[in-house]
């Protein structure tokens, strides 16, 4: 899956013959990003995942860096699917 988001323009997500899911990889990925996180890693070495929304109550000066927590296209066919990748 990995693969698929990086190389793929245009996927369809197919299970047991069914077509659960199909766009972009990006379109597919942003659909389902809906807690919307970020990890937050500090000065000190310590990292905290938190909501994009409370983002702006975390020390600015204390930060390093910010990362997005989007899903993967695994976790996306798990949660539709509830099964693992047949690999």
């Amino acid at each position: 899956m990995n693969e698929a988001t990086l190389l793929c323009d245009n996927l369809a997500l197919l299970n047991k013959g069914d077509l659960i899911e199909q766009g972009s990889p990006s379109e597919i990925i942003q659909k389902y990003n809906t807690e919307k996180k970020v990890a937050v890693t500090y000065s000190d070495s310590t990292k905290k995942v938190v909501r994009f929304e409370d983002l702006q109550q975390e020390d600015y000066k204390k930060m390093m860096t910010i990362h997005s927590c989007e899903p993967t296209l695994e976790d996306i066919f798990i949660k539709l699917t509830g099964e693992k990748l047949d690999v």
